[in-house]
């Protein structure tokens, strides 16, 4: 082999300089495009001024510049040696330095003037997903998995996917939501964790039906009156927790319209001893009749009919003089004198075991009557009564309210 030393004294011998076999010279730097005099295509330049030495290559002296080409000194300057299947199987290149990648169905091609390998998907291969619901096709072959990269969803160097962290959730951002304990539910400071129904129903409290919710404080569960008596009314204790108390002491029962009637009944309420009859718009169909009250004491399966003592002293506007009108069948509590009467009667000592009695006043357009009188036969306990005209029928609308006492 020859070799040429052009750093030397140029009077030494400088070999054959034969540009077959290539000369071979060793230098304290790298060749540039510059060193081209004295070289032939083919000689070798060694840079002795790294370590390990660098080796070169004159491969080209196109248009006067020299093109010299490096010998790597480690395997990874000459590119991929072997490629690696997901099992850490590794395949290295066929006598012609060619790993090829195999697919079905010409799945993997490369197109005409592109350096890349391509890769296609048939049936084989999902090209949708489901969530049970919606259906999310691939567009090109590829899925997005699109979310909020602050919140979990991201790439990572040295991992071959993508990364789903489950962050918590904010007031302002979404996330993966605790659950809130019965406790945090109750305080009601927790910003962070979502209520169930089972720590919902630790902040309301037991339920009562037809009860009536109170506050508990914003960091106490909230509780329950029990539903109240007819009548009464939730009433504030100052400090203390409301009570139900009697809003008024009349509590209306029951109102009904008479319309054409031979009887009307009502039944009466134990908790009351004393009630008041109102009535309106009364008429009969036959003149000079009157309406009469008749006990019961088997709550209306049947009506007393005999044994009052009751009356009713009526007089015109513009007279002095009294009309009676009498009954021992009932006790009279209106009486047909004109148009248009209304009138107010009290029903006393019905839950006492003691004498009934009626009192009270009607008024028309152009009359007056004080009503009195009462059951003088014995004493009762009565829980009924019915209205009924002495004769005909009559119409008319009638109230019965309770006097609380």
């Amino acid at each position: 082999m020859s070799s040429s030393f052009p750093n030397l004294n140029p009077l030494g011998y400088q070999g054959l300089n034969q540009t077959r076999p290539p000369n071979l010279s060793f230098h304290n730097k790298a060749p540039t495009v510059y060193d081209i005099i004295g070289f032939n295509l083919g000689d070798e330049w060694l840079d002795e001024s790294v370590t390990p030495s660098q080796w070169y290559k004159l491969v080209s002296k196109a248009r006067n510049i020299a093109t010299w080409l490096s010998f790597a000194n480690d395997i990874s300057a000459f590119g991929v040696q072997t490629l690696s299947t997901d099992n850490g199987t590794k395949v290295s290149p066929d006598i012609s330095q060619n790993i090829k990648l195999a697919g079905t169905a010409n799945q993997i091609h490369s197109a005409p003037g592109i350096n890349e390998i391509q890769f296609s998907l048939d049936g084989s291969v999902p090209l949708a997903f489901s969530d049970g619901t919606n259906t999310a096709s691939a567009i090109n072959n590829v899925f997005t998995l699109a979310g909020n990269p602050f919140r979990g969803l991201f790439t990572q160097a040295g991992v071959g996917g993508m990364v789903i962290n489950a962050s918590l959730s904010t007031t302002s951002l979404p996330g993966v939501v605790q659950l809130a304990t019965s406790a945090q539910a109750i305080a009601g400071s927790n910003t962070a964790n979502a209520v169930t129904p089972s720590a919902l129903a630790a902040k309301l409290g037991a339920q009562t039906q037809y009860g009536v919710i109170l506050g508990g404080g914003s960091t106490s569960a909230l509780s329950v009156v029990a539903p109240g008596t007819l009548g009464y009314a939730l009433i504030s204790n100052g400090a203390a927790a409301p009570s139900w108390q009697a809003a008024t002491n009349l509590i209306l029962i029951s109102s009904q319209v008479a319309s054409s009637s031979t009887s009307l009944v009502f039944s009466l309420n134990s908790t009351y001893n004393n009630y008041l009859i109102v009535y309106r718009d009364l008429a009969f169909s036959v003149g000079s009749a009157y309406l009469l009250l008749q006990l019961s004491v088997d709550a209306g399966g049947t009506f007393i009919s005999t044994g009052y003592s009751s009356g009713m002293n009526w007089t015109a506007w513009n007279s002095t003089s009294m009309t009676n009108v009498n009954s021992s069948s009932g006790m009279v509590i209106a009486l047909e004198i004109a148009a248009v009467q209304g009138g107010s009667i009290w029903l006393c000592n019905c839950e006492e075991n003691s004498y009934p009695i009626v009192t009270g006043t009607m008024s028309s357009i152009n009359a007056m009557s004080l009503i009195g009188g009462g059951y003088s036969s014995a004493t009762v306990t009565c829980n009924a009564f019915q209205l009924v005209p002495s004769s005909g029928n009559f119409s008319g609308t009638i109230s019965l309210y309770g006097l609380l006492e």
